[in-house]
C-alpha cells in the first residue's frame, strides 16, 4: 500500500512541475524516526519473528514520534494522524491490526482468510464482536497498482497514504517563492 502512495506521489509531483532532485531540500526535523518507524512496521512482515505485533506498533510509534518533530512539513499532519489510529486500534487489540474476514471473502483473498482464521498472521487478527474500535481496523478495501492484487486497508493507512502522496507532491515542487508586489 505505502509503495502505491509513494508511486502516486511521485507521479503527481512530476506531473506538476516537480523534481526528485528538490526532496533532498526538505528539512524535516528526525526524518529518520519516520523512515526507520516505516522500515520497522514492514519488516516483521517479511522476516517473522516473536513479538511482531508489538515490534509493528513500535515501528509507528517511531513514525508517529517523527512526525509530531516534522509536524510543520507539508504532509506530515496526515501521517501523524494515520499513524495514531494504526497505534490506537492495535494497541487496543493486543498489538495486532484486526482484519475483517467479511472484506477478505469479498475480495476473494481466500489464503488470508486461511492464514488469519489458524492464527499464522503475527501482526494482524481477526476483527470479531469484541474487537475494540472496529472502524479503525483493516476494513477498507484497495486495489494494489504496484502489486497488482487486492488489499484491504485502514481508515489510517488511508490517511498515511495521503499524507506521503501531499509530502512527496509539495517537496517535489520545491520552495515555492511568493512575490508580492506593493502598489503606491
Amino acid at each position: 500500500m505505502l509503495a502505491d502512495f509513494v508511486l502516486y506521489g511521485l507521479i503527481v509531483g512530476y506531473l506538476s512541475g516537480g523534481r526528485l532532485s528538490h526532496i533532498k531540500q526538505v528539512d524535516t526535523p528526525n526524518f529518520w524516526l519516520i523512515v526507520g518507524g516505516f522500515i520497522l512496521r514492514f519488516a516483521v512482515v517479511i522476516i517473522p519473528v516473536g513479538g511482531a505485533n508489538w515490534i509493528a506498533l513500535i515501528g509507528m510509534g517511531l513514525v508517529l514520534a517523527g512526525t509530531v518533530w516534522g509536524i510543520r512539513t507539508p504532509g506530515m499532519t496526515a501521517i501523524c494522524i494515520g499513524a495514531g489510529c494504526n497505534i490506537l486500534v492495535m494497541a487496543a487489540n493486543g498489538g495486532r491490526m484486526p482484519v475483517s474476514l467479511a472484506m477478505a471473502e469479498r475480495l476473494r483473498l481466500y489464503d488470508v482468510i486461511e492464514r488469519l482464521e489458524k492464527g499464522r498472521f503475527l501482526n494482524h487478527t481477526v476483527l470479531t464482536e469484541h474487537t475494540v474500535f472496529p472502524f479503525l481496523a483493516d476494513i477498507f478495501p484497495y486495489f494494489s497498482l504496484v502489486f497488482f492484487q487486492p488489499f484491504f486497508l485502514s481508515i489510517g493507512d488511508y490517511i498515511i497514504g495521503i499524507g506521503v502522496m501531499w509530502f512527496l507532491v509539495k517537496a517535489m515542487r520545491g520552495r515555492e517563492t511568493h512575490t508580492i508586489v506593493l502598489l503606491r
